[in-house]
């Protein structure tokens, strides 16, 4: 199917040209055309729209544009397949719209064969009245490539403008001379060219200015099934593993597993969201970058039609709409399922326990009783806590299952184990912790100063690292009372955690 449809595309070419040189090219632009088109324009969003986000499958949607690189995607989808050849629901997809394309292309063919004039041979073109047309189409693409190109040397809009001037006037030049084979032909029919300049100087505008006011949409709340939100400032301890034990992107995950119906509280941080992300882009824009705390915040609505609407915003998630937003969001247990796996692994995979404390990790011993309890206590807790938990405190302790992936023979060593369904243990979690204390865990031993032998503080700050060691038992205390565990110290920096001031400790 896939060299039906190149066969066709390039047979489309020798029938539109009458000459071979011509054909060749004529080909090359009809096979990479289409994703040439999408590439400029995703690159335009990229540049001028400031919420512009990637849908994760915009990778697979450029190859639809162009038959050579959606037979190229096949290939390399069926070639990450873990079962030699597997042939997916979206492959067999693919194959048929192909097939259709090429279906369609074969009947046009015959179509424009009956219809080419037989003195055609030798011209660049077998139909005269396609000329202006298809000169049109190469033209607006090269000038906005050209355009991005000097924009991004220059870092200036006139560069931007120079650009589209100089595309549109060398592409006139060499298309003029390919149809009339005359160096002199560059000099004529300029109408064509004007209407190429008016057209990519609108869809030029029509991103630099936002004429579709893509910044400022947010959609009507009734007019969405659900919706997503994921942030790396926001549980981004988190690990997320598939069955094979292969690591999954937590942003991805989490905008294709959410199913948020809170959708004002949605909303309500997107529209905080774009005045947020405009002023960002202004500081960076002028090198002025404020102190304001900053969070890339992602969301994804799946409108009722099944469509999906991406942005990204740079905001500060404290402010006091946000932030009651946010709360509200993190309260429910669409948001928490999609971000802790723990919420929804089966029970039968939490096994071969660890605790690791902010100084050692060791082997939970737990019949299966006392897992099963510890881990319905766990996710009660999880399920309670609010966000202020969060903003305040840090976790002292987390539980992992280790488990060895089902694809452990690619690793070097064989005994490597993955460390999945992270339990982090914050100091609210009580009834958790105490039966950790039941079960022989004291999460808060590392914290035991009559213990401590000595500490040594180091400031890696610097050039050069310091480091001074502390024995004085009112010192090592002071210490201790103003630390956190690292692991889970800037899980949620996104909420401004901080330590209080009360744990500003100067030590020198």
């Amino acid at each position: 199917v896939m060299y039906l449809l190149i066969y066709t595309v390039v047979t489309l070419a020798g029938i539109l040209t009458g000459n071979i040189i011509v054909s060749i090219l004529g080909s090359a632009v009809l096979l990479a055309w289409g994703s040439a088109v999408y590439y400029i324009l995703n690159i335009y969003k990229t540049t001028f729209y400031m919420t512009y986000y990637a849908a994760p499958d915009s990778d697979d949607i450029i190859t639809y544009f162009s038959p050579v690189l959606c037979a190229m995607n096949l290939c390399s989808k069926m070639g990450e397949e873990r079962t030699y050849m597997q042939y997916t629901g979206w492959m067999a997809m693919t194959t048929l719209i192909c097939a259709f394309a090429a279906a369609v292309l074969v009947i046009l063919c015959a179509v424009l064969y009956k219809k080419r004039p037989a003195e055609a041979s030798g011209h660049a073109l077998a139909f005269e009245h396609t000329k202006p047309l298809i000169k049109v189409i190469i033209m607006i693409p090269v000038s906005l490539a050209a355009g991005q190109l000097f924009s991004d040397i220059g870092s200036d809009r006139g560069w931007m403008i120079f650009g589209i001037i100089a595309g549109l006037i060398i592409t006139h030049a060499v298309v003029e001379i390919i149809y009339e084979f005359d160096f002199r032909a560059a000099f004529r029919h300029f109408i064509s060219t004007g209407i190429a300049a008016v057209l990519a100087a609108f869809i030029a505008c029509f991103y630099i200015f936002d004429l579709g006011g893509y910044d400022s949409y947010v959609p009507d709340a009734s007019d969405v099934s659900y919706a997503a939100l994921t942030s790396d400032s926001l549980q981004s301890a988190i690990s997320i593993y598939d069955k094979n034990g292969s690591y999954v992107d937590t942003n991805t995950y989490r905008l294709n597993n959410m199913k948020l119906k809170c959708i004002d509280d949605v909303n309500a941080i997107a529209v905080q969201g774009i005045p947020d992300t405009k002023k960002y882009r202004s500081e960076c824009d002028n090198n002025k970058i404020s102190t304001t705390s900053y969070t890339i915040i992602t969301m994804r609505w799946t409108m009722n039609s099944g469509r999906k609407v991406y942005r990204q915003y740079t905001m500060d998630l404290e402010q006091k709409d946000a932030s009651r937003a946010y709360d509200n969001i993190y309260a429910t247990k669409e948001y928490k399922d999609a971000v802790y796996p723990i919420l929804t692994a089966d029970d039968a995979s939490v096994k071969n326990l660890y605790y690791t404390s902010p100084c050692s990790e060791e082997k939970m011993k737990l019949s299966k009783d006392q897992t099963a309890a510890l881990l319905q206590t766990y996710r009660t807790e999880l399920y309670m806590q609010n966000a202020d938990d969060i903003r305040q405190n840090s976790p002292v302790g987390e539980i992992t299952s280790h488990v060895n992936p089902v694809n452990s023979a690619d690793y070097q060593y064989p005994d490597y184990y993955m460390q999945v369904n992270e339990w982090y243990i914050y100091p609210s979690f009580t009834k958790t912790i105490a039966l950790l204390k039941q079960d022989g865990i004291d999460v808060y031993a590392y914290a035991d100063t009559d213990n401590i032998e000595n500490i040594v503080v180091s400031d890696y700050s610097g050039y050069n690292t310091k480091s001074e060691t502390f024995t004085d038992t009112g010192k090592i205390k002071q210490i201790m009372e103003a630390s956190v565990p690292a692991f889970g110290a800037y899980m949620n920096t996104g909420l401004n955690y901080t330590t209080s001031e009360t744990n500003q400790l100067d030590v020198t």
